[in-house]
């Protein structure tokens, strides 16, 4: 096969969304794929576009990204845009609504749905939404990089007494939607230690001692932190609106590296091999009652996560997909 240049376009190169979406796998399928050239025009204009076979755009939203569309249909070039949130639906407590609310950025986000050639998501929930304006929407799941299963460094020994939230402001509303479930798990298991990574929220560290914040961290950091934690668990609780339930399993698949178990709301993301579900606060309450007082066996759990992503949600899998998609849209 000939080679095929790649136009890239990504809000934020170095952010985890272009780690799971964006860069992090296309870099992969470069490596994988050594008749694949991806560039990154500084300006998307016909004089950038001109020398690419595909436009690919990662999280697309704004008017000068359909203009980017625009000019790339009028090359005769193919767009791919991927998109992994529902920025349709972006509730008023979340940091970005101010943005993805505005009106023109809506109607920006349905004509680069509607116009693309193929959309890809991350779930079956973002699949039925965007589906509407897109036939040709097709799920790649979000998975592991396996060129960096050398940073799987688990420490040995039992695992700590720890059960770890992850995550950055626009989450915290579903965090909050178990605080007071937390709280009374942290004063019952006085041995166990909650850590929050990302963010302090300080609703729950006000009141339980048994707490450790830890901040934000590049994401290659951030993968080599919660090995060195060595946590039991992972908690995700997920209340029942449209952008919580777009979310995809990237907490199964960091906790799992990690060698711990997960605990999560009940829906079809998080339906997996595995993870401890819940429906409700008291039954996450329960659940974590369960795990903290040694009735489940984690070591188990997490073999079974970690067979099933091995085989499923790692990027020498997920990238097959990219690859039909590049091959079928040329």
């Amino acid at each position: 096969m000939s080679q095929i240049r790649v136009a890239c376009v990504c809000p934020i190169v170095g952010d985890p969304t272009s780690f799971y979406r964006g860069l992090g796998p296309l870099m992969r399928l470069q490596k994988q794929n050594r008749n694949i050239q991806l560039f990154f025009p500084a300006n998307v204009d016909w004089s950038s576009l001109a020398i690419a076979d595909l436009l690919f755009l990662q999280r697309p939203a704004t008017p000068e990204h359909f203009q980017a569309l625009i000019v790339a249909k009028d090359l005769g070039l193919k767009v791919w845009c991927d998109m992994d949130d529902d920025n349709l639906s972006v509730p008023k407590d979340n940091p970005t609504y101010n943005t993805y609310n505005q009106l023109h950025i809506k109607d920006a986000i349905v004509k680069l749905a509607r116009h693309c050639d193929v959309l890809t998501v991350t779930t079956e929930h973002l699949k039925r939404k965007y589906g509407i304006y897109n036939k040709n929407t097709v799920i790649i799941p979000n998975a592991i990089d396996d060129g960096l299963m050398h940073l799987r460094q688990i420490p040995p020994g039992p695992r700590q007494k720890k059960a770890l939230w992850r995550g950055n402001p626009s989450h915290q509303r579903n965090l909050m939607s178990v605080g007071k479930e937390i709280v009374s798990l942290a004063r019952k298991h006085e041995d166990w230690r909650f850590s929050f990574f990302g963010i302090d929220p300080i609703d729950i560290t006000d009141v339980i001692r048994n707490n450790e914040v830890i901040g934000a961290t590049p994401i290659l950091d951030y993968y080599k932190a919660i090995c060195a934690l060595h946590s039991a668990l992972f908690y995700y609780p997920l209340i029942a609106t449209d952008h919580a339930q777009a979310r995809s399993h990237i907490c199964w698949l960091e906790a799992t590296f990690a060698g711990s178990l997960t605990v999560a709301s009940k829906n079809q993301e998080f339906t997996r091999p595995g993870v401890l579900n819940f429906s409700t606060p008291q039954e996450f309450e329960s659940v974590m009652d369960q795990v903290m007082n040694g009735g489940v066996d984690i070591e188990t759990r997490v073999q079974e996560s970690w067979a099933e992503i091995q085989s499923k949600y790692v990027l020498s899998q997920t990238n097959k997909k990219r690859m039909e998609i590049i091959e079928s849209l040329l």
